[in-house]
C-alpha cells in the first residue's frame, strides 16, 4: 500500500495512513497528490497513522525530499501515530529535518495522545491500518 490520505473536510483534517511497504516514492508521491488536490488546504491539521507500517525502505534523502516539499503551512498541527521503534524513529527523524517549517508536528505512540493534541473533538480515528500479511 505504501502511503494514502484523505481529507475530512468538517474537521479540516488530513488522514494519512502509512501501511505495508513504504519506500521514498510512496511518500513524494502522495506529497505531489495533496499538492495538486483541490480539497487540499495547507492550514488543514494532519493526522498520520503509522501503526500498519511493516517495513520502512525509505532512505534519508527520500526524508530529505519529503521534509523540503512540505505542503503544509503555518497555522497546521501534525501528528504522526507510530507505535513501533522503527516508524518512531523515521517520525522524529522526519521533524528535525523539516527545520524553520511553519507548520507543527509531533509524534506520538498512541492515537490518544495525538488526537488530544490535535484537539480533534467529535472525530472519531477509523481503524488502525493492518500491516498486510506475510506472502508465504
Amino acid at each position: 500500500m505504501g502511503a494514502d490520505y484523505s481529507i475530512v473536510r468538517e474537521h479540516r483534517l488530513v488522514h494519512m495512513t502509512l501501511a505495508g511497504r513504504l519506500t521514498d516514492s510512496d511518500l513524494l508521491a502522495v506529497q505531489a497528490r495533496m499538492r495538486s488536490d483541490r480539497l487540499f488546504r495547507p492550514d488543514y491539521c494532519q493526522v498520520v497513522d503509522a501503526t500498519g507500517l511493516s517495513e520502512v525502505a525509505v532512505t534519508l534523502e527520500g526524508l530529505c525530499a519529503t521534509a523540503a516539499g512540505t505542503v503544509f503551512g503555518t497555522g497546521s498541527r501534525r501528528a504522526m501515530v507510530a507505535p513501533s521503534d522503527v516508524a518512531y524513529a523515521m517520525g522524529r527523524m522526519y521533524k528535525k529535518l523539516r527545520g524553520d517549517s511553519p507548520d507543527r508536528l509531533e509524534v506520538f505512540k498512541e492515537w490518544a495522545e495525538a488526537v488530544a493534541w490535535l484537539d480533534l473533538s467529535g472525530w472519531t480515528a477509523p481503524e488502525p491500518a493492518l500491516a498486510p500479511s506475510p506472502q508465504t
